[in-house]
């Protein structure tokens, strides 16, 4: 009977909220738009990846991965859109939609494979928006870039170097790394940062009419 009565006083007190439950919802901060392939999204909290297709929820820190011949496209709530193609990888960090006085934020980091970034509202509307890549930090304004990251044996040392390029087509961006900071503003000009952060002088990689 005691054991009845307190099973009976515990769900009163989970129903009133006076006990926290162990798990949270989910944070979705994102909808997968577009999944060609193979493409799986890892779940932050228990690493268990599952199969994805369009209309899947995105949730904050979740990963989105792409395999050989496939492709995927991330949208967020203000329209910033992320895509992968063949063996990429993905996670949103953090977005934050604006409201009043605040103009929102983006967080995402690009891990592995070719990618591309396009600005939605936040970005044109100079929230804060960071984009990492191995080594570096994006700060973006009304942008849309391309980029490459692979993996290099270094025969030298027996190391890998991971190794980041990126093609600014239109807009501005700040890369950040260490202590150096190169602004790129001329759509067509590119750069590399390379294993020890070392970011290039930014060339033209590619004519824009």
């Amino acid at each position: 009977m005691n054991q009845v009565i307190k099973l009976r006083f515990f769900s009163i007190l989970l129903f009133m909220g006076l006990i926290a439950m162990p798990l949270c919802a989910a944070n979705k901060v994102a909808t997968l738009s577009l999944a060609e392939g193979v493409v799986e999204i890892q779940a932050a909290e228990t690493k268990i990846k599952k199969a994805a297709k369009v209309g899947d929820s995105v949730n904050e820190n979740d990963t989105v991965i792409t395999h050989e011949n496939s492709k995927a496209l991330v949208t967020l709530g203000d329209q910033t859109q992320l895509a992968l193609s063949s063996n990429g990888a993905l996670v949103v960090d953090k977005f934050v939609l604006g409201s009043g006085g605040n103009k929102g934020s983006v967080s995402a980091s690009f891990t592995k494979g070719i990618f591309k970034y396009v600005s939605g509202s936040i970005a044109k509307d100079k929230g804060d928006v960071q984009i990492k890549v191995p080594h570096a930090t994006i700060t973006v304004r009304g942008t849309e870039f391309e980029g490459k990251i692979e993996e290099k044996n270094n025969l030298e040392n027996n190391t890998i170097e991971v190794k980041a390029s990126i093609v600014l087509i239109s807009g501005e961006i700040i890369i950040k790394s260490g202590d150096s900071t190169i602004k790129m503003n001329t759509p067509g000009f590119g750069t590399d940062i390379n294993g020890l952060g070392k970011i290039s002088v930014p060339v033209l990689i590619r004519g824009c009419s």
